[in-house]
């Protein structure tokens, strides 16, 4: 019996259906058709994701006039990248204008030397000067560079290429395997100008094609220089607030396992094995995964600095919640040492290298006197130190919001 024609999908996307039937004629013959024949059929439609599309918050205040660059910034952050298809990112997340300086900027006069003065004021090495590399920046290194014609008499060419790829594999199923690529190119030569002075040149040239190490973290690697904690502290926090801005707990999960990744503002899927589509939507015949692995939301905002200089901030396992035996997350609080001060960082202040707290140094033995004491949560000693002399006394306070309970003032005594 023919089928009727393919119902409207119920949904434009997320998962519709669809649905068909036929009818049946009944005679004496064909009496039990109606247990034998399938009289309706439906089948799912629009499996896509909806598309999401981009948000962007409102831009923040004007920064200070850059004395040395005559201009001013704003910047704005990415509420929700763009996903499944949606409409892309209007605009940038970074505003720039023209700004008059209302106050100078204090440069230290550089002596170059025997080396060349870019236009902004950086010295490089004189033999970088016209290389056909922007080294300054800003191509003020190349504005003069122009190129001699050569005439030549004669011209003998040679060119000798070894290349070098071997790849040995011992199948067995599915087995992890490397491949080395070496690849090296030597050219050598001999020509004559027109003056009659001899050339001769040679060139090697060895290429990696893939390599990557971390001997050690590049917050370490700034030191030996002018505010050299001030910079280090500046680019960690540089860094925490890129990674909270472009962070894929941003993005909504993806089907069928499908890995999250965020590149610029919008979000994007990789599949898992056996998946497929614009979206990793569909999936192969003898995919039976009905696991759904958890995932994590963004972080929550750091918790004040407590009494014992340690701040706080947790995560929910909820984008998506792991469901039908999926995996779940794992390291849901993070928590790191902090301080407490009367007056805001601007990171302004210059601190360098040799410049440490009472607390940072160590601590000599000692024939007499009282280590620092035990304090409750949420107390702090009003002169802080990790010894104390026979007789001293100090005063224990508490941060806003508590009351001490009993004396506050502890002396040391002789026997600690």
């Amino acid at each position: 019996y023919p089928w009727s024609s393919w119902t409207s999908c119920t949904k434009t996307c997320e998962h519709g259906t669809q649905r068909r039937s036929r009818d049946i004629t009944y005679d004496e013959y064909l009496k039990d058709c109606g247990r034998m024949c399938t009289k309706s059929e439906t089948r799912s439609c629009n499996e896509q994701p909806c598309p999401i599309n981009c948000q962007l918050g409102d831009f923040g205040p004007w920064s200070d006039c850059d004395p040395r660059l005559k201009k001013q910034y704003r910047t704005r952050s990415l509420e929700r990248p763009s996903q499944f298809g949606g409409q892309s990112c209007a605009g940038s997340l970074v505003d720039s204008r023209i700004c008059i300086p209302t106050k100078l900027c204090k440069i230290e006069q550089l002596d170059c030397a025997k080396k060349f003065q870019c236009a902004t004021g950086r010295c490089i090495p004189s033999k970088l000067r016209c290389n056909g590399d922007n080294d300054c920046g800003d191509n003020s290194d190349e504005r003069k560079l122009y190129r001699l014609s050569a005439n030549f008499d004669t011209f003998k060419f040679e060119l000798r290429n070894e290349e070098d790829d071997i790849v040995s594999i011992p199948y067995n199923s599915m087995i992890d395997f490397n491949k080395e690529n070496s690849h090296s190119q030597s050219y050598q030569g001999s020509g004559r100008s027109s003056a009659g002075i001899p050339v001769l040149f040679s060139r090697s040239n060895t290429r990696i094609t893939s390599s990557s190490s971390f001997r050690e973290a590049i917050l370490d690697l700034i030191t030996g220089i002018p505010c050299a904690v001030t910079k280090r502290r500046n680019l960690q926090k540089a860094f925490a607030t890129y990674l909270g801005t472009f962070d894929p707990c941003l993005c909504a999960p993806c089907p069928n396992n499908a890995r999250v990744v965020l590149s610029g503002t919008e979000c994007q899927c990789v599949c898992q094995a056996r998946t497929y589509g614009d979206y990793c939507e569909k999936k192969a015949p003898d995919y039976t995964l009905v696991a759904v692995d958890g995932a994590w939301s963004c972080w929550s905002v750091w918790t004040p600095c407590d009494a014992s200089l340690v701040r706080r901030r947790t995560r929910q396992c909820n984008n998506p919640p792991p469901g039908n035996g999926g995996k779940p997350c794992e390291g849901g609080e993070q928590a790191e040492d902090c301080n407490i001060s009367l007056f805001d960082d601007t990171g302004a202040l210059c601190i360098n290298e040799d410049e440490k707290k009472e607390s940072d140094l160590k601590e000599p033995e000692h024939d007499s006197g009282c280590p620092k004491p035990d304090l409750p949560k949420n107390a702090f000693l009003t002169e802080e130190k990790k010894w104390y002399s026979v007789a001293d006394e100090v005063e224990v306070t508490c941060v806003a919001g508590y009351k001490i309970s009993g004396y506050q003032y502890l002396r040391c005594l002789p026997d600690g």
